[in-house]
């Protein structure tokens, strides 16, 4: 008798900008997986992506769920959309996939999470970076006690670009500038390596002055169990190094690039390989895989409702700090100052 084959879980795409084709790309990619449809505001650019990727294109997101009947709607629209598509989603009964941030405040992401506990569908928020290969392997070194006592975590996302045509310049649409956009992130990438973070402190030394938003942040962060993290981040400035996360712990480095990863460990001077980089299809076919394995019963759902939660809490306490000054804990309380010890665990790069 043949084994019976599980049939592919089905996602309905929402909103068709760019990052909707990584998402489309890493679907396409897995057997057990299908594109099941698409559907945007703007029908042109819809029907264009969908012919594409060969996927209906749909109307509304009400009509693709009646006809198309995906298991997962993911949402690729700008982050003050989310609260509105996600809750319609969830209320049709469908799991969904939310493009980061989860949402702009703290009181929509709760009303998303808690419509999705009620409903018994799953509410999940799309991080890549958690997903890539070398970080993973990073973070079982660390966890493994190889590069011994974490002190400091450096994370840089920087690299000019024109962001005066794009939605993420508009706060009603955006949220907020580089921060919320490339630091929710950096938020993840850091709880994901080490674990929750306490406090915050953000500064921010904008130059494009025809923006409305931030479009340079730097980010200090406080470990709940006394480590530190620094965050550059940038749509103005060039990138100073060809590594986007930096571990300096006290038996050992690790640093995570674009094209190459490596460590070391004391005494040792030499750099061991690590991995080959940043795969940006690979991380999002990491993704799907952990969804269709959540649904068949193999396995936990990755970015569950603490991270999702957590990644905007962090954010709304930056832009906290950002508006007053000095440091904010990540429940929205102004902290003590962490930043002589910050700067003493930065000085360790």
């Amino acid at each position: 008798m043949s084994a019976r084959v599980s049939p592919a879980v089905r996602f309905g795409i929402v909103g068709t900008g760019a990052i909707a084709a990584a998402h489309a790309g890493a679907i396409r990619s897995l057997a057990s997986a299908k594109l099941a449809g698409v559907t945007d505001i703007d029908a042109t650019i819809g029907r264009t992506f969908a012919a594409a990727w060969e996927a209906p294109f749909f109307e509304s997101l009400e009509t693709l769920i009646e006809t198309a009947r995906p298991d997962f709607i993911v949402v690729c629209t700008p982050p003050s959309t989310h609260p509105q598509l996600a809750l319609a989603a969830i209320s049709a009964g469908c799991h969904v996939l939310c493009e980061k941030p989860l949402a702009i405040d703290e009181p929509s992401a709760i009303a998303m999470l808690d419509a999705a506990a009620e409903a018994g569908v799953i509410l999940t928020m799309a991080t890549k970076f958690r997903y890539v290969a070398d970080i993973i392997r990073a973070r079982s070194m660390i966890k493994l006690g190889a590069l011994g006592q974490i002190h400091l975590i450096a994370n840089e996302f920087r690299s000019p670009v024109s962001m005066e045509k794009r939605w993420n310049s508009n706060p009603a649409l955006s949220g907020g500038g580089v921060f919320i956009d490339n630091g929710t992130h950096s938020v993840d990438i850091l709880r994901y390596l080490a674990g929750p973070l306490e406090s915050v402190s953000v500064t921010s030394e904008s130059s494009q002055g025809s923006l409305s938003v931030e479009d340079d942040a730097q980010l200090l962060a406080r470990f709940t169990y006394g480590a530190f993290a620094r965050v550059e981040l940038s749509w103005a400035r060039p990138a100073v190094s060809p590594y986007f996360v930096q571990i300096v712990g006290s038996q050992g480095r690790a640093l995570i690039g674009w094209k190459e990863s490596k460590y070391r460990l004391e005494p040792s001077r030499e750099w061991q390989p690590l991995g080959t980089g940043y795969d940006k299809l690979a991380a999002f076919e990491r993704q799907y895989e952990n969804l269709v394995d959540v649904i068949a019963g193999r396995a936990a759902i990755e970015v569950g409702r603490e991270d999702a939660l957590s990644s905007v809490q962090a954010i709304a306490a930056g832009y906290a700090s950002l508006r007053n000054g000095g440091w904010m804990s990540v429940d929205g309380k102004k902290a003590s100052s962490h930043t002589p010890d910050a700067e003493r665990a930065i000085a360790l790069l």
